[in-house]
């Protein structure tokens, strides 16, 4: 016979409950403010494998970096597949990054794009790796976006059109100017790009700045398969540069507006590093 009252199961839950909902406080009224090699400045506090202090088991509990830790202090490793880099990437720290971005650019729907083929992203290697990755496609994705607020290039010369490409033609009518996070341009990025998401962009390229998923996932296809995933990978932040706009920012002259435009990239990148707790490695800029 069932009677009224809580049942031990029913205790355990709701203590379960209460203790994720003060980590999750804490982490929101504090954000990432420790790392393995800074402890929170109140010596009573653990330093949770996110980066937030607090006393709560979530805090002290597995992962836990440094402090009165009650469970293992190596970090867990982010699992792999799809969204792994969300375990340091939290909406927290996305947000903090891009305080000013538009609605169309959600962290759920930079999560949802994290898929095969595409699912190495961010889970590559060693957990500085994955670090480093993150802070490299942010940083270019800051620079390219305008902090997220930007769906279309500002300010285009022409329409991006290659003419003699035959493979990708451009449909008439339409232009191949920068849309999404990186921005992505020319009718045949945007050609190959829809080939390999099974999407029509050469006839209407348009979606890309229409459909968050779509942008998101043009980002990731350029990320992954133009050079800057396999550039992070080797240390090299500048060779993510190369690779996205290179032939426009690397090597000029220092003062231009271009070579600003790289040092703002880099600028990005490293303050990304110091918020996740990483180094950034030398080969910089380009």
């Amino acid at each position: 016979m069932t009677r009224g009252g809580l049942h031990h199961t029913d205790v355990a839950a709701l203590v379960a409950m209460a203790a994720l909902l003060l980590f999750m406080q804490g982490a929101s009224a504090q954000g990432t403010d420790c790392s393995a090699i800074k402890p929170c400045a109140d010596p009573s506090n653990c330093c949770s494998q996110y980066g937030y202090c607090g006393i709560s088991p979530g805090h002290c509990g597995a992962g836990c970096q440094n402090g009165p830790c009650t469970g293992s202090t190596t970090p867990a490793p982010p699992a792999g597949g799809s969204g792994g880099w969300s375990s340091f990437v939290t909406k927290a720290v996305f947000e903090s990054f891009f305080p000013d971005r538009v609605a169309f650019y959600t962290y759920e729907g930079l999560q949802a794009a994290s898929v095969a083929p595409y699912a190495a992203f961010g889970t590559t290697g060693s957990l500085d790796d994955q670090k480093r990755e993150l802070a490299a496609f942010l940083a270019n994705v800051n620079q390219e976006s305008g902090g997220l607020q930007f769906t279309v290039e500002q300010s285009p010369v022409g329409i991006y059109c290659q003419a003699d490409n035959t493979q990708y033609p451009c449909a008439p009518g339409k232009t191949y100017i920068g849309r999404g996070p990186i921005q992505l341009s020319w009718n045949y990025n945007y050609g190959a790009c829809g080939a390999a998401l099974g999407k029509d962009l050469l006839a209407n390229p348009d979606q890309v700045a229409q459909d968050s998923a779509t942008a998101y996932q043009t980002a990731l296809w350029f990320w992954m398969t133009q050079g800057p995933h396999d550039a992070i990978l080797k240390g090299s932040f500048s060779g993510t540069i190369q690779a996205i706009n290179g032939n426009l920012e690397c090597g000029k002259l220092a003062g231009t507006e271009a070579h600003n435009k790289m040092l703002n990239r880099v600028q990005y990148y490293k303050s990304f590093c110091q918020t996740l707790s990483v180094d950034p490695g030398a080969d910089l800029e380009c």
